[in-house]
């Protein structure tokens, strides 16, 4: 058996072997937290699915911290809710093997907040976990929706009339103020379609962004520029998650994307030149 079958069934067999404890102590929490429920005045139907929604979440949380090992602020978050709810769940436990939810004894009001407030906060805490999932799993999702929220603001902004119309810096007329024209994005005098072709070619791509300030994705595109200006080359996925903070995964999606729509950029521009020449000249 090669290395990697060997991995797989340690890995089962200790899985089973850890299914035991956890499904033991989620049996006899299962009880504990069904009569505080029940205390608490919870209908008899949902006080069964009490420690589900409870105890569950604190799966939901060890899982979610292993998901997102390299995103350091989620990874605490998943922390702080595992032992959040776990130390609920043990205060609960714990009043019950004191006689706390007894039939007929009135539980304590600090007792009573605590198991009605868990359902909810389970709600909050459980959605909030599998949106930083989904985060890791689909960086795409996240660029993509600041880059329509950049787009939009960057439509909205208009030019001001002095800017349009700045007097070009070449004097001497003829060739000259067509180089002027295609480098400053100034109106030759001969006509705009040349412009506004230019202004056609380069629109799409000038309006993309890769991310918003702060975020991992922003993180990613600085770091390449300043990697490939300082050594002459693309980095991979693993350098570019190190540097960062983001996982290697999302590093490499994120590279990509840059690197097509950098090529994309690059052949627009080329195809831009051109045209203007053709109409300038």
């Amino acid at each position: 058996m090669s290395a990697a079958g060997k991995r797989r069934v340690a890995a089962a067999l200790i899985g089973l072997l850890t299914a035991v404890p956890v499904g033991v102590g989620f049996v006899v929490s299962w009880g504990a937290q069904r009569d505080a429920a029940l205390a608490a005045h919870v209908a008899p139907g949902a006080a069964k699915l009490y420690a589900v929604g409870v105890d569950g979440l604190i799966t939901v949380a060890l899982v979610s911290a292993l998901v997102l090992r390299h995103e350091r602020d989620a990874r605490r978050y998943s922390i702080a809710v595992l032992v959040a709810f776990s130390v609920s769940s043990l205060v609960l436990n714990i009043a019950h093997g004191a006689g706390a939810f007894v039939p007929g004894a009135v539980p304590g009001a600090a007792l009573t907040a605590l198991v009605t407030a868990q359902p909810v906060a389970a709600i909050a805490f459980g959605s909030h976990l599998l949106v930083h999932v989904l985060r890791v799993w689909f960086p795409a999702l996240a660029s993509a929706s600041g880059a329509r929220g950049t787009a939009v603001r960057r439509t909205a902004v208009k030019p001001a009339p002095a800017e349009a119309a700045r007097p070009s810096t070449q004097a001497s007329p003829g060739a000259g103020e067509g180089i002027a024209t295609r480098h400053q994005g100034e109106q030759p005098r001969d006509g705009n379609a040349a412009v506004v072709r230019l202004q056609r070619h380069h629109s799409a791509s000038a309006a993309v962004p890769f991310g918003t300030p702060g975020s991992k994705t922003e993180a990613i595109r600085q770091y390449r520029e300043d990697f490939v200006a300082d050594h002459g080359r693309e980095p991979n996925g693993k350098e570019a998650a190190a540097a960062t903070g983001a996982s290697e995964r999302m590093a490499r999606k994120v590279l990509g994307e840059l690197r097509s729509t950098a090529g994309a950029r690059d052949s627009d521009s080329s195809r831009g030149s051109r045209n203007v020449d053709e109409e300038v000249g």
